[in-house]
């Protein structure tokens, strides 16, 4: 007897709770783009299509510290992701190839616990730690608490990753390295 497939999009109701889901998400975004090319200060004010706001980001009496932001935010993003990227890996490595050890499911479970608790929660929390060792809040401050809060979602690809692979990490790093020690092009993406 062939068993019937399960398809969740043939329950009824399914497209309409797509949708709704769908517009709760992402009206929001929709109406704060269409109120910032409003002219007026007020947000219940419509006096008409400017690019006022947008050109006082650039060229406005703040725009050096809306410069400074983005500058800050790039800066956090590069080293909070190739940080918190080498720790996941060196982590994955370490828990794949390390063999059963007598820490290791509380070891897997404080990797991943961050991904179970609101980023929010997260972020006051730190902000509290970080507060009470007597740390001044800052570019630092903020840097590594996104490093911390980056290395479960970075474990865990590179932990699956590493986990399916019939190969051994070591085989696998002689087959993308070149012998000048340069990484062949998309060798290492199966």
């Amino acid at each position: 007897m062939a068993s019937k497939q399960f398809d969740i999009k043939t329950y009824p109701g399914f497209k309409a709770m797509t949708v709704l889901c769908l517009v709760v998400i992402y009206a929001p975004l929709v109406v704060v783009t269409f109120y910032s090319f409003n002219a007026s200060q007020s947000l219940t004010n419509w006096e008409g299509i400017s690019l006022r706001w947008y050109a006082d980001v650039f060229t406005g009496p703040e725009s050096s510290k809306f410069k400074q932001a983005a500058k800050n935010s790039f800066i956090i993003a590069i080293v909070a992701a190739t940080v918190s990227t080498t720790i996941a890996t060196l982590a994955a490595t370490g828990m794949v190839r390390g063999g059963k050890f007598k820490f290791r499911a509380v070891s897997f479970g404080l990797i991943n616990l961050p991904l179970m608790v609101p980023e929010i929660v997260t972020a006051v929390a730190t902000l509290i730690f970080f507060n009470s060792i007597g740390f001044d809040r800052g570019i630092m401050t903020i840097l590594l608490a996104h490093i911390a809060f980056c290395i479960p979602f970075a474990y865990l690809p590179i932990s699956a990753r590493c986990t399916g692979s019939k190969t051994p990490l070591s085989r696998q790093h002689r087959i993308c390295m070149q012998p000048s020690g340069r990484l062949l092009p998309r060798s290492c993406y199966h």
